[in-house]
């Protein structure tokens, strides 16, 4: 095995692009239950007729690395955004979740599920995200903005859901491939396997191009909300009237302010506690372009 190169960006794994008896591969190295999680996932988005990366299927095979198909010169979704692609994403994404599980649950390292509360799951989120602000100077926030916040995502505690669909848990357009015009989700986040839907989506929206989740009346910006409504056109339903989709952007954004990707997280925190209805008046003004 050759190694050829080492790719950055991955937080919790290793990843190098291989070669193998002249075939690349991008080998993954990563907690084994990681591993069963992805290899699960592709699996049955495959069964649902969803385009996934191939991955080498050997027993003799550490349980802790992961051969995946290496696509040469295949962009991310977040460098390629255009109506077209999103329209794309938004039907692919629908297909995910209409995947349907009786339970919320993950996968540990020998591949037996484990059962979760999906709101102690949202109460782990929320924790963390205040131990990140409280170790980068609570992001320029009062101690009163604070208390909002956290009276913001309250409601998220005591959720109940009837049934749980697939998700991928880290949905954003850096973890969607485009290849042949084809979506293809990877890098599943392996802390839970099936949840609520409403979360996937709030990732996929705050990584939507340039402010697309800010209000603002120049026109000339609402070209980006055109991806916005391609992505619902492809879900074929209005997600912007889902009841916590809000809330779960609030939890993403506040819980990611400290990552490199944060850039407008901040100002999107503040509509969404100062003025409730910012992104149903942002989408609803760029409709008729």
């Amino acid at each position: 095995m050759k190694i050829l190169e080492k790719i950055i960006g991955s937080s919790s794994s290793d990843v190098r692009i291989v070669e193998i008896e002249n075939q690349k591969y991008v080998m993954k190295s990563c907690d084994p239950d990681e591993v069963f999680s992805e290899k699960s996932f592709m699996e049955v988005l495959s069964q649902n007729d969803i385009r996934v990366l191939k991955y080498l299927n050997d027993s003799q095979l550490p349980q802790d690395v992961l051969f995946l198909e290496y696509i040469e010169n295949s962009p991310t979704l977040g460098g390629l955004f255009n109506e077209k692609n999103c329209l794309k994403w938004g039907s692919v994404t629908k297909k995910m979740h209409s995947i349907k599980y009786s339970t919320c649950f993950k996968y540990n390292e020998e591949g037996g599920m484990v059962k979760l509360l999906w709101t102690e799951y949202l109460a782990k989120k929320i924790k963390k995200a205040f131990v990140k602000s409280s170790e980068n100077n609570q992001y320029g926030f009062s101690a009163a903005e604070l208390i909002d916040i956290k009276k913001y995502l309250e409601p998220l505690l005591s959720l109940s859901l009837s049934s749980f669909s697939l998700i991928h848990g880290d949905y954003h357009a850096e973890n969607i491939l485009l290849k042949n015009g084809e979506i293809i989700p990877f890098d599943k986040n392996p802390e839970v396997f099936s949840g609520d839907y409403v979360l996937d989506l709030a990732i996929a929206l705050l990584g939507m191009p340039n402010e697309t989740l800010i209000e603002t009346k120049d026109s000339a910006r609402c070209a980006d909300k055109k991806c916005l409504k391609a992505f619902i056109s492809g879900y074929e339903n209005n997600i912007l009237q889902e009841k916590n989709l809000k809330k779960y952007i609030m939890l993403i954004a506040f819980g990611r302010l400290y990552t490199p990707y944060s850039q407008y997280y901040k100002e999107i925190i503040q509509n969404l506690l100062g003025l409730d209805d910012t992104l149903y008046q942002t989408h609803n003004a760029c409709n008729n372009l």
